[in-house]
């Protein structure tokens, strides 16, 4: 069981003394399957095409493939609420190995510093050279400042148990070299010219070596010894490491070895690292592990996955600022304060849902509102191409499904989170909106939909434009004995109900639904001069092999056909897959949280039309809106039925719809825009 929603803040407080891993909640993608896949069903027909497109355009179009980084700070000012670390002094240095003792090289590995195996009394060993004789050969380097570096962190580490531990090799101290020494390190196999020149030249004023744990068995982090039980051990091994309070500093293949058959990973390179109470801080060693998990997930388990090998291609995905920038996003007015526990978090933000709007809280809950996208200007036809005819034959989603990472408002699978809450604390019962006169004037002006499963029919009444919906029994009863849905008699309480709600708690004054006047049980001529207008615009359609959905003066019950009196919304159109855009996607997510925020649940938000873009004209141009309508489906609180994990649901599903479906869709079917310039210039 994991959490979607972002705790970064949370793990901050305690982090490293408390791992990750041991939250009750850890969050998502912490852990992940060894068979992660850009998307179900994937077709491995596309890799090539993925792996052409990324060496041209310096992007792997499947970065995305492990979701989003679960420990990305998404709360900046959380670095400033979180307590400092505890005191941990001054380790005991290392112990320096006095001679007589005994080296014979085996080999040189490589690396700079340079790294060599060696027996060393007798027992395999590397050592880790630091020398003045190597600054002419890497005069953007002080070795001897590094090695002390070096020295010092490995204290750390070994005072700790974070070489017990595994994550880095064992340090058994190190150890002064003579001129002799040298020259016999000079006689290692496959030692560059240029170091053995060095090495036996004599002359040396500082030469020492750390003495480590021979990794002889194991190779550097590469695409073809990586995997997610690899990525994770990486990860486990550098908390380790953070536990001693030792910041790494250098985050690079070469500086991760993994064992033969992966059971082990094993950090080195701490010529960078960092350490000292007043110098590292919670923030800068949970940044350096979510560095990782970005290195890792989004670097190199995509690129193993087609087969990519260039270290500088999606360095501006995995090296980029891990602290989210809630300026670029709209601010709620609510100060959102860490919590103590992912529980705790959870309970706060979620399950206050909807008396508390997820929109308003600040800084924003990560990726309720996604950063906008532009990996598809990347994309090449050839790629898309591939897509497309996958898509034609084997593959039955787009494979940018997990494109927009995690939605964070998904509850965990847990029943503790889904207790059936009925009662709000803010809920007053709205007044009934009010009744017309059966008799009220008005003009019939043009039937919108004769075949709605309720006809609109729009009207004027006095100077303003309205619009009637009318619910009654039906004339045509066989045609609609299927229909999915209330009975007309109930759908027409229901949606009066809601409206009364979404009046009263203010939806309608904020432009989000259509301001509703009240009702009216028509009169006979009223009815009659509907249904006139039905069967001419009928007629004007020619839709005469579908029976129209004409207005019977009675329902199924014998209690008079019942009407709306709503706003009529002029140069409106439905939201669909194809007009579907990232602005229009949080525009209507807000609408809907603020629709819950009047404890109203839609329950038919997609598929029949019940979303509009509304286009107003004003002094400073068009502007499109989002507007809700058809709530026949809804259910609100006045029946204390309702329970806000519900509403909460509505909105994750409305996430996904858009976030998981819809914008990962148009991209496998969009006409790709032109190739980006290849990355070596070709």
């Amino acid at each position: 069981m994991a959490v979607s929603l972002n705790v970064s803040s949370v793990i901050l407080q305690s982090y490293p003394e408390i791992s990750p891993w041991e939250l009750d909640l850890p969050p998502v993608g912490l852990v992940l399957p060894p068979d992660i896949l850009p998307c179900p069903y994937f077709v491995d027909k596309i890799k090539l095409p993925a792996l052409d497109q990324a060496r041209k355009t310096g992007k792997n179009p499947f970065y995305f493939m492990c979701m989003s980084n679960p420990l990305l700070l998404d709360h900046p000012e959380a670095a400033c609420n979180a307590p400092p670390l505890p005191p941990h002094g001054l380790s005991p240095p290392l112990p320096e190995i006095a001679r007589p003792f005994s080296l014979t090289p085996m080999s040189f590995i490589g690396g700079s510093p340079p790294v060599f195996n060696v027996n060393l009394n007798g027992a395999p060993r590397a050592l880790k050279l630091a020398s003045t004789a190597l600054h002419r050969y890497y005069q953007d380097r002080d070795h001897v400042l590094q090695f002390s570096i070096e020295l010092t962190a490995y204290s750390h580490l070994i005072h700790h148990d974070a070489c017990k531990s595994g994550a880095v090799p064992r340090c058994d101290g190190w150890i002064g070299l003579a001129s002799q020494d040298l020259q016999l390190l000079a006689t290692s196999p496959l030692l560059p010219e240029y170091l053995k020149d060095t090495l036996s030249g004599g002359g040396v004023l500082f030469a020492k070596a750390l003495v480590l744990e021979d990794l002889s068995d194991a190779q550097p982090l590469s695409i073809r010894n990586i995997s997610t039980e690899v990525a994770d051990k990486a990860m486990r091994s550098l908390h380790q490491i953070h536990t001693a309070y030792v910041l790494h500093g250098n985050i690079r293949r070469n500086n991760i070895f993994v064992t033969r058959g992966g059971e082990r990973v094993v950090w080195l390179g701490f010529n960078h690292a960092s350490y000292g109470e007043c110098i590292i801080s919670r923030e800068l060693l949970l940044n350096e592990l979510a560095q990782l998990w970005s290195f890792l997930y989004e670097k190199m388990i995509p690129d193993a996955f087609i087969g990519l090998e260039d270290d500088r291609i999606g360095q501006e995905v995995w090296m980029r600022r891990m602290v989210t920038s809630p300026a670029q996003l709209q601010r709620g007015a609510r100060p959102r304060i860490p919590s103590h526990s992912a529980d705790a978090e959870i309970r706060k933000v979620l399950l206050s849902y909807p008396e508390i709007n997820v929109f308003d809280w600040n800084p924003p809950l990560f990726n309720l509102t996604p950063e906008p996208k532009d990996d598809h200007l990347y994309d090449t036809p050839e790629f898309i191409a591939a897509i497309k005819q996958a898509r034609r034959s084997e593959m039955a989603c787009s494979p940018f499904i997990k494109w927009y990472g995690n939605c964070p408002t998904l509850l965990p699978d847990d029943d503790r989170f889904r207790e059936e809450i009925t009662t709000f604390d803010g809920y007053v019962r709205p007044d009934p909106l009010p009744q017309w006169a059966s008799d009220t004037p008005m003009e019939m002006l043009e039937c919108l939909d004769p075949f709605a499963a309720h006809p609109l029919i729009k009207v004027r009444v006095g100077n303003e434009e309205r619009l009637m919906k009318f619910f009654s029994g039906w004339s045509t009863e066989n045609r609609y004995s299927g229909l999915r849905g209330p009975s007309p008699r109930h759908g027409f309480e229901t949606e009066l109900s809601a409206y009364s709600h979404l009046s009263h708690y203010g939806a309608c004054d904020e432009d989000v639904v259509p301001r509703c006047y009240g009702w009216i049980t028509p009169s006979s001529l009223l009815i009659a001069m509907a249904n006139d207008m039905i069967a001419k615009t009928v007629v004007e359609a020619s839709k005469l092999d579908n029976p129209p959905a004409f207005i019977s003066p009675i329902f199924s019950d014998g209690h008079p056909a019942l009407a709306l009196i709503i706003e009529y919304l002029p140069n409106a159109e439905v939201l669909t897959e194809e007009n579907a855009t990232p602005e229009i996607a949080d525009l209507t997510l807000r609408a809907f949280a603020r629709i819950h925020g009047c404890y109203v649940c839609h329950r038919d938000a997609w598929g029949s039309g019940n979303i509009l873009l509304v286009k107003d004209t004003g002094p400073d141009g068009d502007h499109v809106r989002v507007v809700v309508i058809d709530f026949d489906h809804a259910q609100d609180a006045s029946k204390g039925t309702l329970c806000g994990w519900e509403m909460l649901q509505e909105l994750t599903s409305l996430w996904n719809l858009f976030y998981a479906y819809i914008f990962p869709e148009q991209r496998a079917i969009r006409e790709p825009v032109a190739a980006v310039q290849d990355l070596n210039g070709v």
